[in-house]
C-alpha cells in the first residue's frame, strides 16, 4: 500500500493543478481529489507504528488523569 507521503504528494499535485485550471468542472474535480488524497494520507499516517505509540501515550495519560493519579 502506498504510504502517507505518496498521498500527500498527490494532494499537492492536484492542488497545484486546480489553481492553474481554467475549466470550472476540472477545478472542482481536482479540488475533490485534493481532499480525498489528503484524507488517505491521514489514514495512512494513522497506521504507522509511531502513531500507535503516540496514541498509547495519550490514552495512558488520559487514563491517569481520569483516575486522579
Amino acid at each position: 500500500m502506498p504510504d502517507a507521503e505518496y498521498f500527500h504528494a498527490l494532494a499537492r499535485r492536484c492542488r497545484t493543478l486546480a489553481r492553474a485550471a481554467i475549466v470550472p468542472e476540472i477545478k472542482e474535480q481536482l479540488s475533490l481529489w485534493t481532499v480525498e488524497f489528503a484524507d488517505k494520507a491521514d489514514e495512512a499516517e494513522q497506521h504507522t507504528p509511531e502513531h500507535h505509540a503516540a496514541a498509547r501515550e495519550v490514552v495512558g495519560a488520559q487514563w491517569m488523569v481520569a483516575r486522579g493519579r
